[in-house]
């Protein structure tokens, strides 16, 4: 693991180093490139940022606290000097220029530094603290500016997005009107909701810092002020809580004589939600996420409906249901796998049970999955046990992190990410975890790992990222490339170490639980960038009505993963109901709800704007009512009724959705198999009170909202239809087949054992007309023929 982390420092290193010769430039200071251009202002040392003529940040300053405790500003030193280069990086060849400030005596240099990109139309920036001797910064700011400046347009309905640091006591996202002041974490979007124009920043690095941006603003739409820094620690971050115990008021410093900020990037798009996305994008690059390519998560976890408990004879009937039941009606993923979670209380079972649980769920072609909290002490604050793996080497008060000297917690006592206690016990129970023949991990409380500390065990690691960066790491090598890593409560960056990560707190059945995941789905659809998918929480569905039911599987078919957590057991000690199974059997088996599912992809919102207000335990949020996904073949677009007490009517405009009506062949309503006509342009949405319309346009062509990226090799693929079966010969064997109608409805689908090249599909019952078929084999490819029956 250390190897790993060295890794991604030396590689950092090296893409800095591919640089060719550069110039100093004392006397013009401005710079142009491409659409950008970046000002100087000899009088006062500071830029300004120019996009296409469009002035976005006046008198752009950097700052940093040395090791004095001294506010260091580039805006008062009397020498800058701009340093020119050609790079070559993850992000394409372009250019690096470098603002150095110096001439103040006794003091440490500033440098300021942009990067440019001929494809791409945004800027990185990033700012240096320089020194000849050792120094440290607990706080950098590459961005800020105290001038004001207007660049949407006056008549706009303009917002400012906070983002939350994670996704604990159930915090939430906010798209504030202009006129105040907030700290958004990591990432902001400063947009009109009408045009859709926006100025997005945020940090693509997530290896030292916990990012800030603070922003003041006027309600005449000015921006006052913005500050993007590297040093965050509020009671966003967790660390400054007295309420959960001791608190720390400062981040943790960085040492040496080159110390950086996080890099940021700036955009100015038009459109806020490709600008989100970009942000996104760009995180990739930097820091890979982490490969799956074994199919969208379909589960059921025992949080939901058993919680403590959770217990073995009912979760063997839970399993044996969703194999009779549930699975044979098209509740599973693209490759017709299911998981089964046992969450927090597994430890009612004895061992022999979870492995004879284990078993069970693989004779029923089930994956089973299990539940830690891999930086928690959960004892008492007098408690000191033996730790877990280390043969009583080490007790708990030896590895938990401490401020002032007290114990730190959030929910639990939070351990050191560095210390080898904390470590031999991750080895210790990951090793039980994959002995058992678990392949489905869900980790919780993990923003544990990104607390501020007096100090760390390993002296190397200096603040709460760095720390949460190097137990992370260790974690996911310890669990290898089979497990699926789901991040439960868990800060939003450092993204790279898991395969999911949860999207809100916790959400239960009710609307304004599906309301409330849906407010981080609204601003936070675009984590499926660095995240393989994002996590909707479990779908319960007890004590809902049908249409609150139909909601709630909704929001997790439009995140990308669906998670049911009732309590279906019938069996042991712990036995759910009849009508809980009654309740799924009608919303949960939904072929063409489930296809959307399959996409693993996640819906944005059409305005972005939050237009329903609602209370959520004593919390107040703002949520959007309409959604969208574009895919290759066909465009979904979800419609809320959040109102249990009247009919919803909506009207949704293409032009609105970027869509053009000649394109659009064919409109399905998929909760109701309804098709829809167009009315000049518009879509006109009826939604019962208290209900969800879940609708796909068909395209050019024939869609059925499952993503076909491959359909070649057809040549050697054959089907004929025999003594009423349809007969499939393929190069590779068939995993699974579905027919659909030519307008888009499902009509019956298999999975099969995935070991032969040839397989029938009973079509006895399909009335004669035209079909498509659509097999996946084993080698993922999916092949599309249309046949006549």
């Amino acid at each position: 693991m250390r190897k790993n982390f060295l890794k991604r420092n030396l590689c950092c290193l090296i893409s800095s180093l591919c640089l060719t010769a550069h110039t100093a430039v004392a006397g013009d200071l401005d710079i142009s490139y491409g659409k950008w251009q970046i000002t100087f202002d000899e009088s006062s040392k500071t830029v300004t940022y120019v996009y296409q003529d469009l002035t976005l940040l006046k008198k752009v300053f950097v700052q940093a606290v040395n090791a004095n405790g001294e506010e260091l500003k580039s805006n008062d030193y009397p020498n800058a000097t701009l340093k020119k280069e050609s790079i070559s990086d993850v992000f394409g060849d372009g250019e690096k220029y470098t603002y150095i400030y110096s001439g103040l005596s006794g003091k440490e240099s500033l440098e300021q530094v942009f990067y440019f990109y001929p494809s791409q139309d945004y800027l990185l920036t990033e700012a240096f603290l320089v020194s000849d001797q050792q120094s440290s910064c607990n706080w950098i700011a590459p961005i800020m500016t105290k001038t004001s400046s207007t660049f949407l347009p006056a008549e706009g309905d303009n917002r400012l997005l906070y983002v939350p640091f994670d996704n604990d006591s159930f915090r939430g996202y906010s798209a504030n009107p202009w006129g105040i002041s907030s700290t958004s974490c990591e990432v902001t979007a400063i947009y009109d909701v009408i045009s859709r124009q926006g100025l997005c920043l945020g940090s693509i690095e997530h290896d030292n810092w916990k990012t800030g941006i603070n922003y003041g603003s006027s309600s005449t739409n000015r921006l006052r002020s913005l500050e993007v820094f590297g040093g965050l620690v509020d009671a966003n971050t967790n660390d400054v809580r007295p309420e959960k115990g001791p608190a720390i008021y400062h981040h943790g410093s960085l040492k040496g004589k080159r110390i950086k900020s996080p890099k940021i990037l700036v955009g100015y798009f038009n459109d806020w939600r490709k600008g989100l996305e970009t942000i996104g994008e760009a995180t990739a690059l930097v820091t890979p996420p982490l490969s799956w390519q074994k199919g969208t998560i379909f589960a059921w976890q025992s949080w939901g409906g058993m919680a403590e408990k959770v217990n073995y004879e009912g979760a063997i009937d839970v399993s044996d249901y969703f194999k009779s039941t549930l699975q044979p009606q098209n509740f599973h993923n693209e490759n017709g796998k299911v998981y089964m979670v046992l969450d927090s209380y597994w430890d009612n079972f004895s061992e022999q049970q979870l492995k004879d649980f284990v078993k069970h769920c693989e004779a029923n072609g089930q994956i089973p999955g299990i539940y830690w909290t891999p930086f928690s002490f959960w004892g008492s604050a007098t408690d000191d046990w033996d730790v877990e793996g280390t043969n009583g080497k080490y007790k708990y008060s030896d590895i938990i992190i401490t401020a002032g000297g007290e114990r730190r917690k959030i929910e639990s006592y939070a351990l050191d990410p560095t210390h080898p206690g904390t470590l031999a016990r991750i080895d210790y129970q990951v090793k039980r975890f994959k002995d058992w023949g678990f392949k489905y991990v869900k980790i919780d409380f993990i923003n544990n790992g990104t607390l501020e500390a007096d100090k760390f065990y390993n002296p190397d690691i200096t603040t709460g990222i760095q720390a949460y960066n190097y137990g992370m790491q260790y974690f996911v090598d310890a669990c290898g490339e089979d497990m699926f890593i789901d991040l439960s409560i868990a800060p939003i960056f450092p993204s790279q170490y898991g395969h999911a990560r949860r999207i809100s707190c916790d959400a239960w059945g009710t609307i304004d639980n599906s309301q409330y995941m849906l407010n981080s789905l609204t601003f936070g659809w675009w984590l499926d960038r660095v995240y393989p998918y994002n996590d909707p929480d479990h779908l319960v569905f007890k004590d809902c009505s049908e249409g609150a039911n139909r909601i709630r599987l909704t929001t997790g078919a439009m995140t990308g993963t669906m998670l049911l957590g009732d309590n279906f057991s019938l069996k042991g000690s712990f036995p759910g109901t009849q009508t809980l199974r009654t309740q799924a059997e009608k919303v949960a088996t939904n072929a063409d709800i489930n296809a959307v599912a399959q996409l693993g992809r996640s819906f944005s919102p059409v305005e972005g704007n939050m237009s329903v207000n609602f209370s959520h335990f004593d919390n107040n949020y703002g949520v959007d009512k309409i959604y969208m996904l574009d895919t290759k073949n066909a465009f979904y677009l979800v419609v809320f009724n959040y109102d249990t007490s009247k009919t919803a009517t909506e009207t949704v405009s293409l032009s609105r959705l970027g869509l053009n009506e000649a394109d659009v062949k064919h409109i399905t309503e998929l909760w109701t198999g309804e098709s829809i006509n167009l009315d000049d342009g518009n879509l006109k949405c009826t939604v019962p009170a208290g209900d969800v319309r879940l609708y796909r346009l068909e395209k050019e062509g024939w869609s059925t909202g499952i993503v076909t990226e491959t359909d070649s090799g057809t040549d050697s693929f054959n089907m004929f239809i025999s003594n009423g079966s349809l007969v499939m010969q393929a190069p590779k064997p068939v995993y699974s087949a579905s027919v659909y109608s030519i307008d888009g409805r499902l009509h019956t689908t298999q999975v099969f054992s995935g070991s032969q090249h040839e397989e029938t599909l009973d079509i006895n019952a399909l009335p004669e007309g035209f079909y498509i078929l659509k097999a996946t084999l084993t080698s993922k490819q999916t092949i599309s023929k249309k046949f006549v029956k």
